[in-house]
């Protein structure tokens, strides 16, 4: 692999910084930088631009699922030993505030196992960040195989624009571009049928500037944004 190629370190370091970047991949990009200042300011350059993103990213809830899956893993409750105790324990002001900072750790541990652990996502997930011209990003977009169900969500307002539409695009190998159809005003989901799914996981994603109703030739107009699709390992 060639670590000198701009388009590669690029999309490596945005990677790196979203933390699709995963397992031998990412240790081996770590060396590489160690090695490699400039590297270094491209990983650096995009953790500056995602930081935005990342504190107005919207609170999620855990599904019920994963409430099932922590009580298999902490077990039965214990029993008490005599309703007695159970009669102390229940009139015990100490006892409430430690149950208080218990609930309030269990609260903590449940926020980062939700955010690290993947749960029940047993097909392969695809994200892309899509560029503009002076590589800050602008769209990103998240596809799951299983459902075979491509979303879209802008990292920035749209501005007003009646006179014009955008359209994605997908471009496959040396396959002529793809169009799947006008994006919406902030976030856009499209359901693929299989050769475009199958054919997404190895693409490049693009969106056009075209006129109203969308390009009139078949052909993208204006490029404005691309992004590699790559494993959301």
């Amino acid at each position: 692999m060639n670590y000198g190629h701009p388009e590669l370190r690029e999309r490596l370091a945005a990677d790196y910084a979203l933390g699709t970047l995963r397992g031998p991949a990412r240790r081996r990009f770590e060396r590489l930088m160690a090695d490699d200042a400039a590297l270094r300011q491209q990983v650096e350059g995009w953790e500056l631009r995602l930081n935005s993103l990342a504190e107005s990213a919207p609170a999620v809830a855990p599904p019920p699922r994963l409430w099932a899956r922590i009580e298999q893993r902490l077990g039965p409750a214990p029993m008490l030993a005599s309703s007695g105790l159970f009669e102390r324990l229940w009139q015990s002001l100490a006892f409430w505030r430690g149950l208080g900072l218990v609930a309030t750790a269990a609260a903590a541990t449940l926020v980062a196992y939700v955010a690290l652990v993947p749960v029940g996502a047993p097909e392969r997930q695809y994200i892309a960040v899509l560029i503009d011209a002076d590589k800050a990003p602008i769209l990103v977009a998240k596809f799951d195989s299983g459902t075979r169900q491509l979303s879209l969500r802008s990292l920035q307002a749209p501005a007003a624009d009646p006179a014009h539409s955008h359209e994605l695009w997908l471009v496959a190998g040396s396959s002529a571009p793809k169009s799947l159809g006008l994006l919406g005003a902030r976030t856009t989901t499209i359901d693929l049928p299989p050769d475009q799914a199958a054919a997404l996981e190895t693409a490049i994603l693009a969106i056009s500037l075209e006129p109203p109703g969308g390009s009139p030739t078949g052909s993208p107009t204006q490029v404005l944004f691309t992004g590699a699709v790559v494993p959301d390992l």
